[in-house]
């Protein structure tokens, strides 16, 4: 059921006008949306006051997939705009192969939690786009192990 759900609203969202789209594409050491995942493309479909509702979709290649969705917060910097604190917590379901699992099933589903938080600084703009570099650390809930704490550092390119 949470498949679906999450299909039809990823689906849902793009129906928006073009004024509304935001995309995001994040690479790196793990990322603050959902964790794990080295590869993440999200869609911004509601962007209001600094808050940012997303859904989005990442990969740990080739061992985890996740998907789900979640909010984003940024916080003012009154001394340097290219310099964003952010808090961020997620909620997506994660599957992973027979290689990302211990206990010798063959495939894993978790529905997980993620709460982030971390600064976020502008680095360049691009033609179509503008880069970020993230710099923080996620605490996430897969309500089968205990919480697990990680820093995460990536660049995101916001187009």
């Amino acid at each position: 059921m949470l498949k679906k759900y999450l299909i039809f609203l990823i689906l849902f969202t793009f129906s928006f006008g073009e004024d509304n789209k935001l995309y995001n594409i994040s690479l790196g050491l793990f990322n603050e949306r959902f964790g794990y995942d080295i590869i993440n493309f999200s869609y911004i479909f509601y962007s209001k006051n600094n808050n940012e509702f997303f859904v989005s979709t990442g990969s740990a290649f080739p061992f985890v997939w996740s998907a789900g969705l979640g909010w984003k917060r940024f916080f003012n910097n009154k001394k340097n705009h290219k310099i964003l604190p952010f808090v961020c917590i997620s909620v997506f379901k994660r599957w992973g192969n027979k290689l990302a699992v211990t206990n010798g099933s063959s495939v894993r589903e978790d529905n997980c939690i993620s709460f982030a938080s971390g600064v976020s600084f502008h680095t360049v703009k691009l033609k179509k786009s503008n880069m970020y570099f993230q710099l923080g650390g996620f605490a996430l809930a897969d309500f089968r192990n205990k919480i697990e704490l990680l820093p995460f550092l990536n660049m995101e390119f916001r187009f």
